[in-house]
C-alpha cells in the first residue's frame, strides 16, 4: 500500500538539494532540488497533451506517462504495474518536459538509491537527483531503471545520462514541485503517480 505523510510543506523548492553519500561512493538523493535555468521561450511540449504509452514486458497492465500544462505548472502522470515501473515512467516524463529523450543516448550511468520512509519523499528525492545531476553535472538522465527493495520498500538502481550538449532543449527544468498535489498510489492492479511542477 501506499504510504503518506501530512502536515507537510506544501511546495518543494529546486533549490540548495545536494546528494548524501551512501556507502561505496554512490549518492543518495535528499529531498529539495535546485535549477539554474530559465526558460525564455515557451517550450514545444506545452502545445499539446503529450503521451507516451507501452506495455510492460511483464504484465499486460501498460505502462505511461501524460503531460498536460496547467496555468503556469505543468501536470505530469504516470502509471505502469509496479511501483518501481511507475516511477521510471515519472522521471521519463518529468525530463521530457525541458529535453527531447526520443533519440537521446547515453553515454554513462549513475548509481541511484532512495531509502524514504514517505512514497511522496520517493518522489521527490528521485526527481531531486534528476534536476540535481543537470545542474551540478551537466548530465542529463535519458532513461531509468529501478529496482525495489521488498523488506525495505526502498529502491536501487541507475540514471542512464548523457552530456546536456548532446540533448535537444524543449524548455526549462522545473522550479519546485507540489507536494499538495502529488499523489503514488495503487490502482486496481496499477500503480499511477502524479505531480505537479512549477515551471
Amino acid at each position: 500500500s501506499s504510504r503518506t505523510s501530512r502536515g507537510r510543506s506544501s511546495r518543494t523548492d529546486c533549490a540548495s538539494y545536494a546528494p548524501v553519500s551512501a556507502p561505496g561512493g554512490s549518492s543518495v538523493a535528499s529531498a529539495t532540488i535546485r535549477s539554474s535555468s530559465t526558460r525564455t521561450s515557451r517550450p514545444r511540449w506545452l502545445s499539446r497533451h503529450a503521451r507516451n504509452v507501452r506495455m510492460s514486458t511483464h504484465s499486460s497492465v501498460p505502462a505511461g506517462h501524460a503531460v498536460r500544462p496547467h496555468t503556469a505548472d505543468v501536470i505530469v502522470e504516470a502509471w505502469a504495474p509496479s511501483r518501481s515501473a511507475c516511477l521510471e515512467e515519472l522521471v521519463r516524463g518529468v525530463v521530457g518536459t525541458f529535453v527531447d529523450i526520443e533519440d537521446a543516448h547515453a553515454t554513462s550511468e549513475v548509481a541511484l538509491e532512495v531509502n524514504e520512509a514517505l512514497d511522496e519523499d520517493v518522489v521527490v528525492t528521485i526527481l531531486a537527483e534528476v534536476c540535481y545531476r543537470l545542474d551540478a553535472d551537466g548530465l542529463v538522465v535519458v532513461d531509468v531503471e529501478l529496482e525495489e527493495e521488498e523488506e525495505s520498500g526502498g529502491f536501487e538502481g541507475l540514471f542512464r545520462v548523457a552530456p546536456v550538449g548532446d540533448v535537444v532543449p524543449t524548455g526549462a527544468p522545473p522550479k519546485g514541485i507540489s507536494r499538495s498535489d502529488l499523489s503514488f498510489r495503487r490502482d486496481g492492479a496499477t500503480w499511477r503517480c502524479q505531480v505537479t511542477l512549477d515551471v
